[in-house]
This record gives structure tokens, sequence and C-alpha cells, in this order.
């Protein structure tokens, strides 16, 4: 349990600090960055988490994000650990 909770705590961490300092970066540079400069920090952000923290939480970092593909029948978490 504690090793998710890491994982997840790093993970918001490092969205965070990346996302916020993308925006930060551009409107210091004046637009340097623009808006899709963001959105792929967002994304490559998301995407290295999802490959370091499978092993540990099977890529899921936002429970929000399970219930929601839980409709779908593809969670990647077992019931018992999202309820």
């Amino acid at each position: 349990m504690r090793k998710k909770l890491a994982a997840e705590f790093f993970g918001t961490f490092t969205l965070v600090f990346a996302g916020t300092g993308a925006i930060v970066i551009n409107d210091v540079s004046h637009g340097a960055v623009t808006h899709v400069g963001i959105a792929l920090t967002f994304g490559l952000v998301v995407l290295a988490l999802i490959y370091l923290a499978a092993p540990i939480c099977r890529a899921v970092l936002a429970v929000l994000t399970c219930h929601c593909v839980q409709d779908d029948g593809c969670c990647a978490a077992p019931q018992k650990q999202i309820g």
C-alpha cells in the first residue's frame, strides 16, 4: 500500500510541477511554448508516469479515471481496490 501511495504522490507532484512549469515558462517567454507545448508537456508526463507506475499500481494513477473506465469493463484495478 505504501508503494501505491508513494507512486500516487510522485505522479501528482510531477504532473503539477511539470504542467504548471510549462504554463509559467509560456507566460515568462511571452507565448513561446504555446498551447500545443503545454498540452504536450502534460501528455508526455502522463505517458512517462504510466510507464513508471505500471509495475506498482497497474498504471492507474487516478481512481476517478478507473471509475470512468470501469463502466466499459476494462478497468485495470480490481474492484476491491476502488471501493
